[in-house]
């Protein structure tokens, strides 16, 4: 039997659902969508997700991770540029460009620096990394502007984790995160939310080697998604934060 690599583990710890980044309090458009009954059960469900996996969430933030990991995964220890710093800032403000409301783009940049905190606490060697002090200290000085995508890439790079586990494991946290969502908003049962995971198990693994291999700019084609998360600010009453 093979043993688990340091850098597996360390995305294991990473991708935990209860690592603590506030995820759980954002639904990213689907409690909306529930709500105006566009998704009434596990077999609306499915659909939703998988379009918003394939046209938004890979082809955007999939590929925000991958040029993440490029600009940032140095060598143990070593210092950033400042010309780095900078443009892994550009690159967060141009995944927020295409979010569709402030309150999206504040709840990503909540998320961001979440995880950057997160992982400072999780990785005590992480926190003496050069590398790591420069990007919490550019996310601070530019309002807190870097996105959980880019976040995500950045500490993932730091930490050596490959960069196709990496976005295998951010695309299936995103799916595992809107199953949890269904849980309490449909509802769905347990055992639909873990059948939702497990359709789309193979398309995050197959998505995430496309986006490996692309250089394709970021893009995202989800006019449904883009509206529900839009809307979601207009809810009287709602359960998530976004």
């Amino acid at each position: 039997m093979t043993a688990l690599s340091a850098a597996h583990g360390r995305l294991l710890v990473l991708a935990d659902s209860a690592f603590p980044t506030g995820a759980f309090a954002h639904s990213w458009g689907l409690e909306w969508a529930v709500r105006r009954g566009w998704v009434r059960g596990a077999d609306d469900l499915y659909p939703w997700v998988r379009d918003a996996l394939h046209f938004g969430v890979a082809p955007l933030e999939g590929r925000a991770v991958v040029r993440t990991v490029l600009l940032t995964a140095t060598g143990q220890g070593r210092a950033l540029t400042p010309y780095v710093t900078q443009r892994t800032v550009r690159l967060s403000d141009e995944v927020a460009s295409f979010l569709p409301s402030r309150e999206a783009r504040t709840a990503g940049a909540q998320l961001g620096r979440s995880l950057l905190s997160a992982t400072g606490a999780a990785f005590p060697a992480l926190r003496d990394h050069a590398g790591y002090r420069e990007l919490v200290a550019a996310a601070r000085s530019h309002g807190d502007r870097v996105q959980f995508p880019v976040a995500w890439g950045c500490v993932g790079g730091l930490l050596g984790i490959e960069v196709d586990a990496l976005v295998q494991g951010y695309l299936l946290n995103t799916v595992r995160q809107w199953a949890q969502v269904a849980m309490r908003t449909i509802p769905i049962g347990q055992s639909a939310a873990l059948d939702l995971v497990g359709r789309l198990l193979d398309d995050s693994v197959r998505l995430a080697g496309e986006v490996v291999r692309s250089r394709r700019p970021l893009a995202s084609a989800t006019p449904g998604w883009d509206l529900a998360v839009a809307g979601h600010g207009e809810l009287d009453a709602r359960y998530f934060r976004s």
